[in-house]
């Protein structure tokens, strides 16, 4: 039993299988970790499988190591923690996947996975030490540059690849002092420039998770913060210039004594003067420990070099860098690089400036990989196979034990001189050049698999399978190239010996003249000879078993044989056959078979194959066949003619009824064909009954043809029959049978009754109409016409056509319209194009006018083609509808006369509303600039009571420059002067300026506005200052009605090509009622002069206006003393700008406060 076979009997293991580099097989339990689909996976190379599942870290998956924990993703990118386990098995390889306990994210890291279902920050798990994006939230996934910020281009790479510009950047610093301390990393504010977007900020954590007392995770937190940083920039910038000198070298000694690294100062010849904090952490030794002391004495320095001659180079050179060796307090040596830096003070003191950093643990990293490479080559030499790794100049880099006795010389090399006289060929004979064998084709990136080469020398010939692949760098590029060779030549020989004896029993085989076939016990056919081959047309056994799938199998009766009753079937159960006839098709080929076989045991006296052969016995059947299919059709014609056929003898005795007979004379009982007459009667059509030797029977009898002749027949019911007969005479002239067909016509006489009195009624109905009908022919004739056309015509000819008719009488389209040409009558359009209906012309008459209505229609027959219309006299409607046309052009004339009247007088007044509003809004500006100057110069001059007075002037003014605003916009709208200035805005960060700049006034009130969007950021087309007049009008007037305490909210949102904008408060609502007026001028909820809020009545008019220019919507829903929701929609689209945009800040210090000062005058605070 193989492993693939022993797997499959493993139900819990998941496992895939692969066959000269090819996913072959893969078990269900492997399908349900991954949650790919069989198709999905199979046929694939293992590296496209590895690729596809994300596996890592860094797995070689020729070498895979059984202990190391791996991780992989499924479909839906939820990673998974498994082992993998390598069975290799001549050219098959099996990898074995063992899914972890409590393998998944959720159960690892409950807290961690918590946290990435809320959407607030960023949220990411990443692996440890390599860094590969385990598990994020959108919002994490939402910062990454373009292409990495979807899902499934991010999850399962390192982070590396992921962030631009992260290699020596200090995201990567803060990772690695985090795997190195172990301790959570936080920072409030962390500058990175390394996206395409440029610089941003962000709120910082990173916290390691451990696992078995290692890191094996770190969680990342992070928090755009680039817009709150900005504003803060803005701030200290302006803070900076004032800042003296001093501050700035406080500043700088702070961050040396924040530094993780070791960063201490000394005098050239004395001793320490400065020490920090990192050196506290790192040595040991306090900061009042240190003072004074000599560095090199207290942490007993060790250097690669003389300390005079470091001495040496820094006096020169001024720095010196390298690495040295320390012992901290506690005993513990450590490895540093060290930076020394000569720095001159004012007093001519010379200072050495000292930065070291721990690289203890990365040496100690660098000494196990060289002791794992020992120990991989170690493993190498144990190979049975040849081992050859060459570097991209094709050197040999390492060989094995067994690589070595290949060739003479210790030192091997493919390309070298030890091959001059070593050839190679393909298995074809074909020569191959050293250059294109194995190196520079793996060094190109191709993966080898049992490619098999023969390699002659002076000794020996030896056939080699190789194994080629290349390893890659991190940067991807091939580093070196790996050749695994095995000898094969004794399996090639032994294959020869084997093929040669194949040959031989074919040909054997091949020359019996029956078919002979061997099965196995699973029905697979193993091997045929030629006449098989011959009969199926199959080139070889592959075309020769998928054809044989196609063939049916039937008994000699033609009944089909079950698949456990085949012959072959039967033979696998044991049991023997001898010249058993079966019949085979394949296709439109059918053969009759003899069939012989019997079974073949094993060495435990089971069934292992089936052995059989088979005669074609077509030919020996056919004629038995082709008689019995004759008889059968001429059985099945006969009794499918409709005809009820009688045969007879000469004494009228029945030799044969066909099944229309028989079914027709079912209830009679008879012998001959007298005893059926008795039961009969029989009549000619004028209904005289017919004597019985004048029956056709009895005429067919005597020898008589019959031909076509109608009776009608009582068997009981009453039928009309179509007789023929015809007799068969023998040569002496008599009687020998005699052939009698009867056809019922009973249908055919009693519809052509009911056609004819159809007729009649027909005619009636015609004449009757009170729509004149008439029927013409393609040559133009007029074939027929009801007594209803004769008003149309002056007289009525026998061969009448229609140019006859227009000698006379003239036809014009419409009522009174252009003259019809003849091509263009109506009739005419029938015969071309078809029914047409209550098509409207105008007929002269000789002496009158008519008016008629057609509807037309054509009839196309085998012999005819004809058009029939129906014309409808409306000369009394047309003149009906001509006198009330012209009472209503009478009254049209005097409605357009008033309604000119009024739209002047409606442009008058909007021409007053304009000039009013502009001579108001003059003063009303003097009057707020004299407020303005009163508080301005004379503030503190002003009592209590004067400020609360002014404080009332100013707030009418804003009130009443509202009222002008809206008078001067609402005239604008009805001239349709309202002028758009579109540009590319934020639509998001436009709406919230607006609401910070409500909660102002609003807040006075008690009344909060709260905005809420499902978007950071949305750029659409807009005209930012009627976006504000539409906004700050409707949140004005949910202010005004808001009771203190409540809440107003805003919700930004988008659905399919628009964006929506809800503004719901918690006021006092609008009765159903009212809702189809507060769109109009002034129209008002409440017009009472004790109303709660002012207002004209004008504000929502204006709005609506103002949003169908900007090709919006608004609508409105709402409950009395529930509150009001008001919806506005805006395309989502934007525009092409050829200029730059201003930055939208100004908007919140300008236009934006005053504006708001306006809309919120009339509010009762």
């Amino acid at each position: 039993m193989n492993n693939v076979t022993s797997l499959k009997q493993n139900d819990g293991l998941a496992y895939i299988v692969l066959n000269n580099g090819a996913v072959t097989d893969i078990s269900k339990s492997f399908l349900e970790i991954t949650r790919f689909k069989y198709n999905e996976l199979i046929d694939n190379s293992i590296a496209e499988i590895f690729e596809l599942l994300r596996v890592g870290p860094y797995v070689n998956y020729e070498h895979i190591d059984e202990v190391t924990d791996y991780f992989l993703f499924t479909k839906e990118l939820e990673a998974k923690i498994v082992n993998i386990k390598l069975i290799r098995n001549k050219e098959e390889r099996i990898y074995i996947f063992n899914e972890k306990p409590n393998s998944k994210l959720e159960s690892r890291l409950p807290l961690a996975n918590a946290l990435c279902l809320e959407e607030y920050r960023g949220i990411a798990i990443f692996s440890v030490p390599d860094m590969i994006l385990l598990k994020a939230n959108d919002k994490y996934i939402s910062f990454f540059d373009k292409a990495f910020n979807l899902r499934e281009n991010c999850i399962g790479r390192p982070i590396r690849e992921l962030i631009t510009c992260f290699k020596g950047s200090t995201h990567e610093e803060a990772l690695n002092n985090v795997l190195k301390t172990g301790k959570v990393y936080n920072v409030d504010e962390y500058v990175y420039e390394g996206f395409n977007r440029g610089t941003t900020y962000w709120q910082f954590t990173i916290v390691p998770v451990y696992d078995e007392d290692k890191i094996k995770y770190c969680v990342v937190m992070a928090t755009e913060i680039t817009d709150k940083i900005l504003h803060k920039n803005k701030i200290e910038d302006q803070a900076k210039i004032i800042r003296d000198q001093a501050d700035i070298l406080r500043w700088q000694a702070a961050l040396l004594n924040l530094s993780k690294e070791s960063i201490f100062a000394w005098e050239l010849d004395g001793g320490i003067l400065y020490w920090n904090k990192g050196a506290e952490e790192n040595y040991g030794y306090k900061k009042e420990e240190a003072l004074g002391r000599v560095s090199h004495q207290l942490l007993k320095t060790t250097h690669k070099e003389g300390f005079s001659i470091i001495k040496s180079k820094i006096l020169h050179q001024g720095i010196w860098n390298g690495e040295i060796e320390h012992i901290k307090k506690d005993g513990t040596k450590i490895v540093v690089e060290s930076s020394h830096q000569l720095i001159v003070d004012e007093n001519g003191r010379k200072i050495i400036l000292e930065i070291n950093r721990d690289i203890t643990e990365r040496r100690k990293v660098e000494e196990d990989l060289i002791n794992q490479r020992n120990q991989l080559e170690e493993i190498i030499q144990s190979i049975d196979d040849a081992i050859f790794i060459y570097n991209t100049d094709k050197k040999t880099y390492l060989t094995n034990n067994v690589a070595k006795k290949y060739f003479k010389g210790a030192e091997i090399d493919w390309l070298g001189e030890e091959l001059i006289d070593t050839k190679f060929y393909d298995l074809k004979g074909n020569e191959i050049s050293i250059e294109h064998i194995v190196i520079s084709r793996v060094l190109d990136g191709a993966v080898l698999i049992n490619n098999r080469i023969i390699m002659k020398d002076e000794a020996c010939i030896k056939y080699l399978s190789i194994n080629g692949r290349p390893i890659y760098d991190k940067e991807g590029k091939v580093k070196f190239a790996i050749i695994s060779c095995r000898d094969i030549t004794q399996d090639i020989e032994a294959n020869k010996i084997i093929e040669q004896q194949k040959r031989e029993l074919e040909l054997i085989l091949d020359n019996i003249n029956d078919v002979l076939v061997i099965v196995d016990k699973e029905r697979n056919y193993i091997r045929s000879n030629k006449r098989l081959r011959e009969w199926i047309k199959a080139c070889d056994n592959d075309e020769l078993r998928e054809k044989l799938k196609s063939v049916k199998y039937y008994d000699i009766n033609g009944k089909p044989i079950a698949q456990d009753e085949l012959p072959s079937s039967r033979i696998l159960k044991g049991e023997i056959l001898d010249q058993y006839n079966i019949v085979v098709k394949l296709g439109e080929i059918e053969r009759y078979l003899s069939l012989s076989g019997r079974p073949i045991y094993d060495e435990n006296g089971s069934v292992a194959m089936g052995v059989f052969s088979s005669r074609n016995i077509t030919e020996m059947l056919k004629q038995s066949t082709i008689i019995r299919e004759q008889k059968e059709e001429l059985e099945a014609i006969i009794d499918n003619i409709t005809e009820e056929l009688y045969i007879i003898d000469k004494d009228r005795n029945y030799l044969m009824l066909n099944k229309a007979a028989r079914d027709r004379n079912k209830y009679f009982k008879f012998n001959n064909s007298s005893e059926y007459v008795d039961n009969c009667r029989i009549y000619e059509l004028s209904g005289e009954e017919v004597n019985f030797n004048d029956t056709p029977v009895a005429r067919l009898a005597r020898g008589e043809v019959v031909t076509d002749e109608v009776f009608i027949l009582y068997d009981p019911e009453k039928r009309y029959i179509l007789v023929n007969c015809k007799p068969i005479l023998d040569d002496s002239g008599k009687l020998k049978v005699g052939i009698m067909l009867s056809q019922d016509i009973t249908t055919r006489i009693l519809q052509e009754q009911q056609i004819k009195h159809q007729n009649i009624q027909l005619k009636a109905i015609l004449e009757s109409m009170p729509d004149a009908l008439i029927l013409i022919d393609e040559k133009r004739q007029i074939k027929f016409l009801n007594e209803a056309s004769k008003p149309y015509f002056l007289k009525k000819y026998d061969n009448f056509t229609v140019g006859e008719f227009l000698k006379t009488s003239k036809c014009y389209y419409g009522i009174d319209g252009e003259l019809i040409p003849e091509e263009e009558l109506p009739v005419f359009n029938a015969m071309r194009n078809g029914s047409f209906e209550n098509c409207i012309i105008t007929i002269q008459l000789p002496g009158k006018k008519m008016y008629a209505s057609i509807n037309g229609s054509t009839i196309i027959s085998d012999c005819a083609k004809e058009a029939i219309l129906s014309v409808r006299d409306i000369t009394d409607q047309v003149m009906q509808e001509k006198s009330v046309q012209h009472h209503q052009y009478i009254a049209l004339q005097a409605e357009k006369e008033k309604n000119e009247a009024l739209e002047k007088s409606i442009e008058m007044k909007d021409e007053f509303l304009s000039i009013i509003s502009h001579e108001f809004r003059t003063p009303l500006n003097v009057i707020s600039s004299a407020v303005q100057a009163i508080n301005y110069l004379c503030e503190n001059e002003l009592s209590d009571k004067s400020k609360k007075y002014l404080s009332i002037i100013r707030q009418n003014t804003f009130r009443q420059l509202r009222l002008v605003n809206n008078l001067l916009d609402i005239t604008r709208a009805d001239a349709g002067r309202i002028k758009l200035h579109k540009r590319n805005v934020d639509i998001v960060f436009l709406t919230k300026a607006i609401i910070e700049s409500v909660n102002v006034y609003s807040s006075q009130k008690g009344v909060k506005v709260d905005f809420t969007s499902c978007y950071e950021e949305k750029i659409i087309a807009m005209d930012e200052e009627k976006y504000e007049r539409i906004l700050l009008n409707i949140l004005s007037n949910a202010t005004k009605f808001t009771p203190s305490g409540k809440l107003v909210s805003v919700k930004l949102r988008k659905y399919r090509n628009r964006v929506y904008i809800d503004i719901k408060d918690d006021g006092i609502g609008i009765p159903k009622d009212k809702l189809n007026i507060i769109f109009e001028r002034f129209g008002q909820v409440d017009s009472s002069l004790s109303r709660q809020a002012e207002g004209a009545g004008i504000g929502l008019s204006l709005v609506k206006k103002l949003i169908d220019a900007l090709e919006g919507t608004i609508t409105v829903k709402s409950k009395v003393d529930k509150g009001s929701t008001f919806t506005i929609s805006f395309p989502d689209e934007k525009i092409t700008e050829d200029y730059e945009l201003s930055p939208v800040i100004d908007l919140l210090e300008n236009r934006l406060v005053e504006i708001t000062k306006v809309e919120f005058s009339d509010i009762y605070l």
